[in-house]
């Protein structure tokens, strides 16, 4: 599921598909500190909940991946992964879509195994189009980006 939340010095706007708005907002100023009256909330389309849209920890882990998704494990694989794959491009001192797209040219001109259910090639356009549509290489002051792109399955 996707929510948005932007915390800063005793104020918090958040942005997502909920079922009970006002629960919500007492959770998140019961544990961030935040007085009822400093947090705005913008109710998205709900989709298919499922019912699990009315607890408020989507608001409090809005930028975990776990909990209840269509495919928990491989959601949960994605953030460690590419939270990994971010680290490892800072240790080497490299941008995180220049690294990402350095290991998708090498599974492409030089493939591991047999099965493969990724096309690399798509895989690196995705992010090459990412780069040119956000003018990636020119981020604007006190702006702060991050970047994830992973492969979970194919079909359905």
């Amino acid at each position: 599921m996707s929510f948005f939340a932007d915390v800063k010095a005793g104020k918090a706007a958040l942005s997502g598909p909920l079922q009970k708005a006002e629960f919500t907002e007492q959770t998140v100023s019961e544990r961030l500190g935040i007085p009822v009256e400093n947090i705005d909330i913008e109710l998205t389309r709900l989709g298919g909940g499922y019912g699990r849209r009315s607890y408020s920890h989507w608001a409090i882990n809005s930028n975990i991946t776990i909990g209840s998704f269509w495919a928990p494990r491989f959601n949960f694989m994605a953030s460690v992964e590419q939270s990994f794959l971010d680290e490892v491009a800072e240790a080497a001192g490299k941008d995180p879509v220049d690294f990402r797209l350095e290991l998708l040219d090498r599974a492409k001109n030089n493939p591991v195994g047999e099965r493969n259910d990724y096309d690399a090639a798509r895989y690196a356009g995705v992010l090459t189009l990412l780069r040119e549509k956000l003018d990636w290489d020119n981020p604007p002051a006190g702006i702060h980006r991050g970047v994830s792109a992973y492969f979970c399955r194919s079909g359905t």
